[in-house]
């Protein structure tokens, strides 16, 4: 795997946690909006019951798929930390912290470092070559 690959495997895998939220969110807004009139003794189910249930247990698999992902991201951003820790320029760590662990864009990184966008840019492109040396002697 590359170094490009290491740190932009974490802002994969946080994206894809951001979409399963919004996923929960969704079925909680559908259970919210859901009203069930309850009538003494029913005698057959309802067709909202079993709606209700269906996004219940839609829920529940998606609370799983949603604790499944965490775990992957959180793995991914512990090597994407590692990678980066390892670099011996400061600049360059910062500038992949910002980009890869911080998910800023170059703009926003430029504005945090202090830096012209052109710059930011610049850096970026000579710490992934850091980078990569990192890898390439790591797996000699």
């Amino acid at each position: 795997m590359s170094a490009l690959e290491i740190l932009q495997q974490y802002r994969k895998e946080k994206l894809e946690v951001q979409r399963i939220k919004m996923r929960i969110v969704e079925l909680n807004d559908l259970c919210d909006n859901i009203t069930q009139i309850i009538t003494g003794d029913r005698v057959q189910t309802s067709p909202i019951g079993d709606r209700i249930g269906r996004i219940v247990a839609d829920k529940a698999d998606t609370v799983v798929e949603l604790e499944a992902e965490l775990e992957k991201a959180y793995a991914a951003q512990q090597r994407a930390a590692n990678l980066i820790n390892k670099i011996e320029d400061p600049e360059y760590r910062l500038v992949l912290s910002l980009k890869y662990l911080a998910c800023m864009t170059y703009m926003q990184a430029a504005h945090e470092m202090d830096r012209s966008y052109r710059w930011t840019w610049e850096l970026h492109k000579r710490a992934l070559k850091a980078a990569e040396q990192v890898v390439s002697s790591s797996a000699e």
